[in-house]
C-alpha cells in the first residue's frame, strides 16, 4: 500500500535533507533551538 507515496516522499527528502544539513553546517554558530524530543540513554 502507498508505495508510490513512499517513493515520492523518499525522493523529496533525499533532495531536501542534504540542503538543510548544509545550511545548518554553514551557520553552525547559530542556536537552532532545543530538540523537540527527549534524549534516550
Amino acid at each position: 500500500m502507498n508505495r508510490q507515496q513512499l517513493r515520492d516522499a523518499n525522493a523529496i527528502l533525499g533532495e531536501l535533507v542534504p540542503v538543510i544539513i548544509g545550511i545548518m553546517m554553514d551557520h553552525a554558530e547559530l542556536v537552532w533551538g532545543e530538540a523537540s524530543y527527549p534524549s534516550v540513554s
